[in-house]
């Protein structure tokens, strides 16, 4: 692609990615002969098929086949009322180069001299010192594209934006240094308003004003004597792009991509050309919303949050609103969970979260809402469980009239009172063996219930093992059998020989179960015991066995 196509591709691309906006408006300024000028020849821009079009026609009064490149220039002036006042009706370039150099209005490209907006450019195509070639400056001063120095311009009888074709009206930037059409140099007319204009000052004070979701505002100093200030952009500052232009000292660049940085530097602009740039200012958009706020514990006096993490955030600021108050800014985390505490018991808190990095804070996340807990029981606890009951124990609160005990009722769903008492500890009775229960405890202070407690599981232990037997006696093995207890899972055989001590000996999930490896003419003793995973039952009566001889057994 060459260097006019790669131009026009990235003044586009910048056009798509970006917006420029004006964060006030207010009165344009004055417009001059030059603004008016380049306004008219920009209204010409496309093509016009061939060298018989409107402007030769104008010219010769008849249709006429010939190079219009000045021709189109002398239109224009004719269009704003100046022809042969500050431009010649001419068709020939050189002719007119002439006739500016005898009124000393003409600058070398050598000279020290600033090409001004409304300006005429001549070119040498072919000849040298011979112009061939001309067109309008349409913005003052020199730009740096790709590296190389050019100046826009708009011109008739020329190539189209992407250097191809001919007979086209066309706005493009030409390279100064180009070889193919050399710049001879610069005519200043004598429009009456547009004396020859110095550059404006450095743009000062660029600063991020403010920073949203995928936009920036940035904001400087006026520069006097400035028409309007460029604004250019960067992500390593390395190559800059031009956004575009605005009138006025801010302005708000928008689809930015969140949690990236950028650099920006801003120069003013008049038809004299550019000031020098300002201070590189590196700023980016705010994060994004937080989501999937959600609440994770609650205390009597401690509210814990937590939510998704927020792209391009660096933390977060937590607001608290209490009942029907107002928001207040309680805190910042750099993680993605927070706990507010010192907090009144009973109360009402609403929370939200803000994300937050160097340049702004993101909106805010939807509110989540929460009471704190009130004098809640805690530290639940069980002792001496058995298969039909156990003892519930807590940590005693002041200033408590008595304790109301809660089982879920596993028909409803819901908890039913068993049973209230004035100390920190229950008896719980008539529950079924190996069954798992769950209770909750609360408090009553004698005018207000406070907050229940967290729940507690509780699994009973089986019942006793009964009806232990032996048979099928051998000298070496014997079977051992009972009945199935209620809440059993498996069933653990001790053995004790000879008195000298109990020994588990098996386990089994079955009633029945045959022991090998005995010794003739001793004496054992079984006894069985039922458990689950909440623990052992109570042993079984214990069964002797007395292990014949081989003699005994013929």
């Amino acid at each position: 692609m060459n260097f006019k196509k790669r131009i026009i591709c990235s003044l586009i691309s910048l056009l798509m990615l970006f917006q420029i906006m004006p964060l006030c408006s207010s009165a344009a300024s004055k417009k001059t002969t030059a603004d008016s000028l380049i306004e008219i020849a920009r209204s010409q821009i496309g093509s016009y098929g061939s060298d018989i079009n409107k402007f030769t026609e104008w010219y010769y009064g008849r249709k006429e086949s010939v190079m219009w490149c000045n021709i189109f220039v002398s239109w224009c002036a004719d269009q704003q009322g100046i022809l042969d006042k500050s431009i010649p009706k001419q068709s020939g370039c050189n002719l007119t180069l002439n006739w500016y150099k005898s009124k000393n209005l003409y600058h070398p490209l050598n000279s020290s001299y600033t090409p001004q907006k409304g300006d005429l450019i001549f070119f040498d195509t072919w000849q040298p010192g011979v112009a061939h070639h001309i067109g309008f400056v349409s913005e003052g001063g020199y730009i740096k594209i790709d590296g190389k120095k050019c100046i826009r311009t708009v011109e008739g009888n020329t190539s189209d934006i992407n250097d191809e074709g001919e007979d086209y009206v066309t706005e493009k930037y030409r390279e100064v240094d180009s070889k193919k059409y050399k710049i001879m140099g610069y005519a200043h007319p004598s429009y009456g308003d547009n004396k020859i204009q110095a550059t404006p000052a450095k743009t000062e004070n660029l600063k991020l004003k403010k920073a949203s979701l995928n936009s920036i505002s940035l904001s400087w100093s006026k520069v006097k004597d400035a028409n309007s200030y460029y604004i250019e952009i960067s992500t390593d500052k390395s190559k800059w792009d031009t956004l575009g232009s605005v009138s006025k000292t801010n302005a708000t660049i928008t689809n930015l991509k969140t949690g990236k940085a950028y650099y920006f530097r801003v120069r003013a602009y008049n038809n004299g050309g550019y000031g020098k740039y300002s201070s590189i200012l590196k700023a980016g958009p705010a994060p994004d919303q937080v989501t999937g706020l959600k609440l994770k514990n609650i205390t009597e006096t401690t509210i814990t949050v937590k939510w998704s993490k927020a792209k391009g955030a660096k933390s977060y600021k937590i607001f608290l609103k209490e009942n029907n108050g107002s928001y207040f800014e309680y805190g910042t985390s750099n993680t993605t969970s927070y706990t507010i505490k010192n907090l009144e018991q009973k109360t009402t808190y609403s929370i939200k979260i803000k994300a937050e990095n160097a340049y702004g804070i993101g909106k805010a996340s939807s509110g989540v809402k929460a009471k704190t807990l009130f004098k809640q029981v805690k530290g639940l606890q069980t002792e001496k469980l058995s298969s039909t009951g156990f003892v519930l124990k807590w940590t005693a609160e002041k200033s408590i009239q008595k304790y109301i005990v809660y089982i879920l009722n596993d028909k409803t769903g819901k908890y039913t009172s068993i049973g209230s008492t004035k100390t920190n500890e229950f008896n719980v009775t008539d529950l079924e063996p190996g069954i798992t229960y769950s209770f909750r405890v609360r408090a009553y202070t004698g005018s207000e219930y406070c907050t229940f407690s967290d729940i507690i599981t509780v699994q009973t232990l089986p019942e006793e093992v009964e009806g232990l037997k032996y048979y099928s006696l051998k000298t070496d093995s014997v079977k051992l059998k009972w009945y199935g207890t209620d809440g059993a899972e498996s069933y653990m055989v001790f053995q004790n020989t000879n008195g000298e001590g109990w020994v588990k000996v098996a386990e089994t999930t079955a009633c029945t179960i045959k022991i090998s490896d005995l010794n003739e003419g001793c004496t054992y003793a079984f006894r069985v015991r039922a458990g689950n995973k909440a623990g052992n039952g109570q042993f079984s009566e214990t069964v002797t066995v007395l292990m014949p001889n081989q003699t005994n057994q013929a």
